[in-house]
């Protein structure tokens, strides 16, 4: 299994990201602009949006879109992602203890 989806690494690299605290968890985030909607969708799959959907915060011209749950259902670590987040640093000891309850 590769660390990364291809796809949505390059996805994440190409428009902007970040990571926040909420409670006792490190979240991450992509903003995509309406007109990369589709490609978003394409990228992470249409069947990731059957069951509940995804919570967003829309703004004038993007979509705020938590990835958490896209890259776990991947099997892939928020760790693996970590070149797409400028706040990795700042992040790093925390993210790293959360990955340790998924080994």
């Amino acid at each position: 299994m590769s660390e990364v989806d291809a796809d949505l690494y390059d996805f994440l690299k190409g428009n902007e990201t970040g990571l926040y605290r909420k409670k006792d968890e490190v979240l991450s985030y992509v903003l995509v602009d309406f007109d990369r909607l589709s490609k978003f969708v394409e990228v992470v799959g249409e069947g990731c949006f059957d069951e509940s959907g995804v919570d967003v915060v829309m703004k004038n011209n993007y979509v705020a879109i938590e990835l958490n749950s896209f890259i776990e259902g991947f099997g892939h670590y928020l760790s693996s992602y970590k070149n797409c987040f400028d706040e990795w640093d700042e992040y790093k000891s925390e993210i790293l203890e959360m990955e340790k309850q998924y080994q």
